[in-house]
């Protein structure tokens, strides 16, 4: 029987004839023209970088060449992270210390040496990350000096009579380092989140290439 072949993206690849089960102990088994899987790595994070976070992660299976590929896509959006994490903590149907464990291991799990994009937007106001934990996620974008940061604490209800509860860090961000990281911000937007009028001022006079910025919905 002739061997199968699909059209994707451009390259022309067969059908693998067997998958191993065991990545680690098995050697690379690509197909004669599986020219995806021979591209340098840089070129695959590219690509891997315009899937989801979850997308992304479940090529993790495809091969050994594939496991850890994902954990250095450069742009990290968490869409909806309150849906995705009462889903989540329903499927294992346990009480967690936090809802938003999954946000937690996948930035434990980035490899990463910088970002082109780091997204948050949360819906519910009645399931919201806490500060801390909000606190250690843009501290993890900044320190990996990326170039567009967006929060969304309030993404699905817009409403004038929703007052903010979290307030952007401070003094992360006036230290040598902190001002050495914010450099390479490009885009920063901020929609429910409280921010000061001095540290917006702030990254004006330090963030040299900032193209972009948007507050909006801050009581300060």
């Amino acid at each position: 029987m002739p061997k199968r072949k699909a059209e994707h993206s451009g390259w022309t690849y067969r059908k693998q004839q067997k998958i191993p089960i065991n990545l680690g102990d098995k050697e690379e088994n690509y197909s004669e023209d599986d020219q995806i899987s021979q591209l340098p790595d840089a070129i695959l994070i590219s690509i891997l970088s315009l899937l989801g976070i979850r997308e992304a992660a479940r090529t993790c299976v495809l091969s050994k060449r594939w496991v850890s590929l994902w954990k250095q896509i450069t742009c990290l959006n968490f869409d909806d992270i309150d849906a995705l994490s009462k889903l989540q903590k329903k499927r294992k149907r346990v009480k967690t210390t936090s809802s938003y464990n999954w946000v937690n291991q996948v930035l434990q799990l980035h490899q990463g040496l910088s970002l082109d994009e780091f997204q948050i937007h949360s819906s519910s106001p009645d399931s919201s990350p806490s500060s801390s934990e909000i606190d250690n996620w843009i501290e993890f974008a900044m320190w990996r000096r990326v170039q567009g940061l967006e929060i969304d604490l309030e993404a699905g209800r817009r409403s004038r009579f929703s007052s903010p509860s979290y307030t952007f860090p401070d003094k992360p961000f006036r230290s040598p380092f902190g001002i050495s990281c914010i450099k390479s911000l490009k885009h920063l937007s901020l929609s429910f989140v409280n921010i000061t009028g001095e540290l917006v001022e702030h990254f004006l006079s330090y963030c040299e290439l900032l193209e972009h910025l948007c507050v909006s919905c801050s009581d300060q």
